[in-house]
């Protein structure tokens, strides 16, 4: 197993009221029931990289307001709205431990931060009167509003956090034409840029050919996709040819499955350059069992320290591909997210023969909850 998150606490956020897990490898699937948190665990790290990209008010509206995340159950009520995030990692061969509080989120927010890189302090802020960080032993002017790892250059902790990638596929907005203007550095969370970032990616030979391969692998029939651009419109559109037709269709024809399937590759081979993290929600939509086996593969093959690969699921098909130590199941009690790993009973692969692994979890032998 390689482990790429040694510690992360997640604290204030939504149904994670108090969430500290530790061993996360690279490759790791989160299933469990609808509103169970899957969708606040990712949104809790989409939510500290928008707050070290763009500062935290932006973060905060981006989640429609602090009245949006606060915790629905908190053991303290009368406490101030308060935010905690650590986590500790290693990335390029240094370990990194980093601590964010927000205090008073509901009001004029303040921030506090702490980093040790391989044990060793390097930057520090308080909340209060002098808020302005202190990096490698000297104080640093900064915004109130931002974060003090944007002080650093060529941060492998920074670039992880602000790449965080978080997808929730909507097919019918993947197969809408995009206009010239759209943006195609980043697959939107969506899918809605998806012929603009196409085009892109015509020009990244080796990227292109292995879409390609994977989409005439999984969807029988398939000879040809094409990326076209409509005079008339101004819009670039995607368009689909079988084998032993003459003419092409445009994407709003294929199924929805194609779309998604699509999607989920551009996600995947287009992974950040050199930090950045893929979560994936829900990838097993309209595909097939058989393609569901192939795409955890890829994922798994796919994910590495400098680029994990995170996907949540409700779905059997997938957990029956997974390893003991790739599996945590997620719960929810009292109005608050838990998270299982399913080596945490101290069993192995060998020990759950002959069962398959989504069979112990539907029975809940593992005590982590069910999809129900």
């Amino acid at each position: 197993m390689s482990v790429f998150i040694k510690k992360l606490h997640i604290r204030g956020f939504k149904s994670l009221d108090d969430l500290r897990v530790e061993n996360m490898g690279c490759f790791s699937v989160f299933a469990g029931a609808n509103g169970s948190g899957k969708s606040n665990f990712f949104d809790a790290l989409d939510f500290v990289g928008q707050f070290i990209r763009n500062g935290v008010e932006a973060a905060v509206n981006q989640q429609g307001g602090y009245q949006h995340f606060r915790p629905a159950k908190h053991p303290y009520p009368s406490a101030a709205p308060k935010f905690r995030f650590v986590l500790v990692c290693e990335l390029g061969g240094k370990q990194y431990h980093y601590t964010l509080i927000l205090h008073n989120l509901d009001s004029k927010a303040g921030i506090e931060e702490r980093l040790l890189i391989d044990g060793k302090i390097s930057l520090s802020r308080k909340w209060g009167e002098n808020n302005k960080p202190i990096v490698d032993d000297k104080e640093q002017n900064l915004s109130e509003n931002h974060s003090a790892l944007l002080l650093y250059d060529n941060l492998p902790l920074r670039e992880f956090l602000t790449n965080v990638r978080i997808y929730r596929i909507q097919p019918l907005r993947a197969a809408q034409a995009n206009r010239g203007a759209e943006d195609s550095s980043v697959l939107h969370r969506d899918g809605g840029n998806l012929a603009s970032v196409l085009q892109r990616l015509e020009r990244d030979k080796n990227t292109r050919e292995q879409i390609i391969e994977w989409m005439e692998m999984v969807v029988s029939g398939l000879e040809k996709i094409s990326i076209g651009r409509k005079n008339l419109t101004q819009t670039t559109g995607i368009s689909f040819k079988e084998v032993g037709t003459k003419e092409s269709f445009p994407a709003n024809m294929v199924s929805d499955g194609t779309m998604y399937l699509l999607c989920l590759l551009v996600a995947i081979f287009d992974a950040p350059k050199k930090y950045g993290m893929i979560l994936l929600e829900e990838p097993e939509q309209g595909l097939h069992p058989k393609a569901i086996q192939e795409m955890v593969n890829l994922m798994r093959e796919s994910a590495h320290e400098r680029s994990p690969v995170w996907i949540t699921t409700h779905s059997e098909a997938i957990v029956r591909q997974l390893q003991l130590h790739e599996f945590w199941m997620v719960n929810k009690h009292l109005g608050r997210t838990t998270l299982k790993h399913a080596s945490d009973g101290r069993l192995t692969d060998e020990d759950l023969a002959p069962l398959s692994l989504d069979e112990l979890w539907l029975s809940n032998l593992f005590d982590g909850g069910v999809p129900w």
